[in-house]
C-alpha cells in the first residue's frame, strides 16, 4: 500500500512537471477526481530526491521483511519513521 501511495505521487509529479492538466492526470492514472486532487497535493511536498529516497527505503525494507528476525511490525514502522524523517 505505501509503495503503491509513493509511486502514485511520483508519477503525478512526474506528469505535472511534464505540463499536463489536472484532467489529463486523472486520465492517465484512471483514478476518481477525488483521489487525484490528494495525491496532487501530496506530490507537491516532495522533492523528486525525496521520493527517490523512499523507493529505496522501501526496496531495504522488503529485503528485511523476507530476511530479518525481527516483527513486521517493527520494520514497517521503522520505514515510516524513515520516510518521515528524511522530510525534514
Amino acid at each position: 500500500m505505501i509503495y503503491r501511495q509513493i509511486k502514485l505521487i511520483l508519477q503525478t509529479k512526474l506528469l505535472l512537471a511534464n505540463g499536463f492538466n489536472f484532467k489529463d492526470v486523472e486520465k492517465k492514472l484512471k483514478l476518481p477526481y477525488f483521489v487525484v486532487e490528494k495525491i496532487i497535493k501530496q506530490s507537491k511536498k516532495y522533492t523528486f530526491k525525496e521520493i527517490g529516497k523512499s523507493y529505496e527505503l522501501l526496496n531495504i525494507t522488503d529485503l528485511e521483511l523476507k530476511d530479518s528476525q525481527k516483527e513486521p511490525k517493527i520494520i514497517l514502522e521503522e520505514l515510516v519513521m524513515n520516510i518521515i524523517k528524511q522530510g525534514k
